[in-house]
């Protein structure tokens, strides 16, 4: 078969999934950008994985300070009389002025560690400490809850739950779903996804 025929068929075949793929990067892109509330587990947790973890992590051989910052009492706890972290107060934070600090025998994470943290990690530590700092369990402990289908305009065209959400983002930006192929076409397609074409 020819393979340009291939390639022009291949994104019809997966608009739904790449159409998802847009919408939940648009929707979690930069938050702080955006404006929207900062998730813990989405976007502070792998900062403080990434960049915290290996000097002040689970690992008490490599933890330095005596400080561990995988865990919430560790944030707020480390030194009663004086925490690292003060919920609602970003600019109080010795952990945050350390973060913004530009003295290098101050900054963390230190020079050394080849950890440099980018502009938007540092604003969304000083915006996830602003709003309270709140820890969530990781999400693998988390029991799932269904969401909610949200209301859409054209009901009847739905077959799935998921095509609510896909529908949901359709009509915020005026669009249409396309007409369903025909079954010939809808055959082809799937000959070529279960042949590997």
């Amino acid at each position: 078969m020819d393979l340009n025929i291939r390639i022009r068929d291949f994104p019809r075949f997966y608009w739904r999934g790449i159409l998802i793929l847009c919408m939940n990067l648009s929707i979690r892109g930069d938050t702080s950008v955006s404006g929207s509330k900062v998730d813990f587990n989405h976007d502070i947790r792998p900062i403080l994985s990434e960049h915290c973890f290996p000097c002040h992590g689970p690992d008490r051989n490599h933890r330095k300070a005596d400080l561990r910052l995988d865990q919430p009492d560790g944030l707020t706890e480390a030194d009663e009389e004086d925490p690292i972290l003060l919920p609602g107060s970003a600019g109080k934070s010795p952990l945050i002025q350390r973060v913004l600090s530009h003295d290098p025998d101050e900054v963390m994470p230190p020079p050394d560690a080849l950890l440099e943290l980018n502009p938007s990690q540092k604003d969304m530590l000083v915006q996830w400490v602003n709003e309270g700092a709140h820890w969530d369990t990781h999400w693998a402990f988390v029991p799932p809850v269904q969401r909610a289908l949200p209301e859409v305009n054209m009901r009847s065209w739905s077959r799935h739950p998921i095509d609510f959400f896909v529908l949901e983002q359709l009509e915020s930006t005026d669009q249409f779903p396309s007409r369903e192929a025909a079954p010939r076409t809808l055959m082809r397609r799937l000959s070529f996804d279960l042949t590997g074409m």
